[in-house]
């Protein structure tokens, strides 16, 4: 398992809530449990409203949570061809609960 951190937002609406200046407390250990990549017209609905139900979720959302160590187990949904991503903690559905941005995640 390859443990990062992210600065994750809980109820993001779209990306630019991920990108402002964070408070340090929100800094959380994270492992990617699946990666979901989109074409870019799904990838920019997502990040540009991040408040709807996402089919491509909720079949992985069951791999969403935090164990015993604090480490959040995540989704990480890019576009086809990027480097940088969303991490998602779905809350047991299509919905990001919380989400960090990744600038440079592969």
């Amino acid at each position: 398992m390859n443990e990062q951190s992210a600065f994750f937002v809980k109820h993001p609406k779209t990306i630019e809530s991920l990108r402002r200046p964070h408070f340090s407390e929100q800094r959380r250990l994270f492992t990617v449990e699946k990666k979901v990549r989109l074409t870019k017209i799904g990838y920019n609905n997502f990040i540009n409203d991040m408040c709807v139900q996402r089919q491509f979720l909720e079949p992985h959302s069951c791999l969403c949570g935090i164990d015993e160590n604090g480490i959040w187990h995540c989704i990480l949904v890019m576009q086809k061809g990027r480097t940088d991503g969303i991490l998602v903690m779905s809350g047991g559905s299509g919905i990001p609960e919380w989400a960090a941005y990744l600038p440079n995640c592969g």
